[in-house]
């Protein structure tokens, strides 16, 4: 029997009041579990005080005081991104993020005269992701910022024509 299913039968089993412990229980002792009831049952300016906090999370892993790091560090901007995929309740929020990350990595590239693969390919899926998510039905949402961002990217060359390209099969051209 699989685990599931398991679960399934051990939540039937237990009365409305057992159930309540076991949820209080969850909360207090596992930190995903909180994280996401946070997330989910929190006001907006929560949402946006966690969000803001990766963005600003992001933004350091670019810069050190407002100077370009010699190399981002890609893995752990990566990490961040995918944990709040996993705890964000709003796809919004999300594609507002990936946005973020974008703008922040193109930032980067204009005051670094030379960086890794791993950062343009860093800059490509973000807004790829974004986009994807912001094709579900958030275009009217996001569509000029979007557009912003593909152009800014024409002034880098190893972006010249990539962000556009991903833009235009969103958008249209």
């Amino acid at each position: 029997m699989s685990a599931r299913s398991e679960f399934s039968k051990f939540l039937k089993s237990l009365s409305e009041d057992e159930l309540r412990q076991e949820l209080k229980s969850l909360y207090s002792s596992i930190k995903e579990v909180k994280q996401h009831y946070q997330m989910e049952l929190g006001g907006d300016a929560e949402r946006k005080k966690i969000f803001d906090k990766a963005k600003k999370d992001i933004y350091n892993l670019y810069f050190i005081r407002n100077i370009p790091r010699k190399r981002p560090r890609v893995a752990k901007i990566k990490a961040i991104l995918k944990e709040m995929k996993k705890l964000s309740v709003f796809s919004h929020e999300t594609a507002d993020l990936l946005l973020a990350t974008t703008e922040t990595c193109l930032e980067y590239l204009y005051n670094r005269s030379y960086t890794t693969s791993a950062t343009y390919n860093s800059c490509i899926d973000s807004y790829d992701q974004a986009l994807e998510i912001i094709d579900t039905g958030l275009h009217t949402d996001f569509e000029k910022r979007c557009r912003f961002i593909a152009a800014k990217a024409a002034r880098v060359d190893e972006l010249d024509g990539v962000l556009q390209e991903l833009f235009d099969k969103v958008y249209g051209s």
